[in-house]
């Protein structure tokens, strides 16, 4: 598992079937989870206080398609977000503040 923490953004690379948890302090109404590379279907959960770990193809867990796409998911007045992400694959992935 690896674990990163930044003000605004992180880019990373997933490893296959290996959680990553990208905790963003300083939001400002939302976060954009983006599937870079899109060579893999990247699950992901976003949570306000602990992070919830995702599994592959799990219930109430979404799903980025292996595309390159980029969905928002809107946090008002939170200021930080653990943003959890597990993929089958390799894919490189950008967690933003938006």
């Amino acid at each position: 598992m690896a674990i990163y923490t930044a003000a605004t953004e992180v880019h990373e690379t997933l490893a296959a079937s290996t959680v990553d948890t990208v905790t963003l302090t300083a939001i400002n109404g939302s976060v954009t989870v983006i599937n870079r590379s899109g060579t893999s279907e990247i699950y992901f959960t976003v949570a306000v206080s602990s992070p919830v770990v995702p599994t592959i193809g799990g219930a109430n867990i979404y799903v980025l398609p292996a595309a390159t796409c980029s969905p928002q998911i809107p946090f008002a007045g939170s200021k930080q977000v653990a943003v959890s992400l597990i993929s089958s694959g390799t894919p490189t992935y950008s967690i933003e503040a938006a």
